[in-house]
């Protein structure tokens, strides 16, 4: 009696597959496998994107000329929301010199308690140079942020006042020997120079002062153009002298209006003047 089998497409492989291995010869057979069906991918949750924002300015950092550079961020939720970055830090190399935590209650990016204060940055070794200063750097990178996010960021009053009590600016100078009326000076300070500074964002003039060899005697003007000293705004032209009896004597024609002195030194001022460079 001879019984028959039905077989299925899957037995017939099963059977081809165990010929090939027990004859060893694989390459003399092609075998047909229907193809798995990738299954679709299941709905899962999208990872968060983000987004530095990024901006830099200019400065001498513990006398080292740098570039420093204030970061901050955008990140894109699964849901779709933007959401501003919970700090705004600002670098000098691989130094955190500052940073900035928002406070989410006002949208307002204050100093973070934890690393940095108004103290510190006043405190720093850092002069700002040529180019945006740090304030101004600082708030391009909260308004884009603000823009990216859709909220209304700001940057502190304080952060603001903090970074503009760093010197800064583009010093020009010029220099020209003693003149013989100011002879007792020659030998221990031979030159008189002229320095101005210039705001380094707009050039416009900060401040230009005369030096007599040193800051102690040194003068500057003011907007109608006369002179004073330095020290304190004095209209008296000889008190940087007072403990210099030589100086004063060579110079002081006994009058309320130190008019020898006056002349001598507006001289030296139109000299230097054209040279500042």
């Amino acid at each position: 009696m001879v019984r028959i089998i039905r077989l299925t497409e899957r037995d017939l492989t099963r059977i081809v597959r165990r010929v090939i291995k027990e004859n060893d010869a694989p390459e003399r057979y092609n075998i047909y496998e229907a193809p798995t069906a990738t299954p679709p991918p299941k709905p899962g949750v999208t990872a968060n994107s983000t987004t530095m924002v990024q901006a830099t300015f200019n400065c001498r950092y513990n006398n080292v000329v740098a570039v420093a550079t204030v970061s901050g961020s955008i990140t894109k939720l699964p849901t779709g929301v933007f959401k501003p970055s919970d700090y705004i830090s600002v670098m000098v190399g691989n130094k955190l010199i500052a940073r900035f935590a928002l406070n989410t209650s006002d949208l307002v990016y204050y100093f973070d308690k934890n690393s940095s204060s108004a103290e510190g940055v006043e405190g720093m070794n850092m002069y700002i140079l040529k180019g945006k200063k740090p304030q101004t750097v600082i708030s391009e990178v909260v308004a884009q942020i603000s823009k990216g996010t859709g909220s209304n960021l700001r940057l502190s009053n304080n952060v603001i006042n903090a970074f503009n009590k760093i010197p800064s600016g583009v010093m020009l100078s010029a220099k020209t020997p003693m003149p013989k009326a100011l002879k007792p000076f020659i030998s221990t300070m031979p030159n008189v120079s002229l320095y101005r500074t210039l705001d380094p964002e707009t050039n416009a003039i900060v401040k230009t002062e005369l030096w007599l060899g040193i800051s102690q005697y040194s003068y500057t003007k003011n907007a109608n153009g006369d002179l004073r000293t330095t020290l304190r705004g004095s209209t008296n032209l000889l008190a940087p002298f007072s403990g210099n009896a030589a100086m004063k004597s060579a110079v002081e024609d006994y009058d309320m209006d130190n008019k020898k002195m006056r002349t001598i030194l507006d001289g030296l001022w139109a000299t230097l003047e054209p040279n500042l460079a």
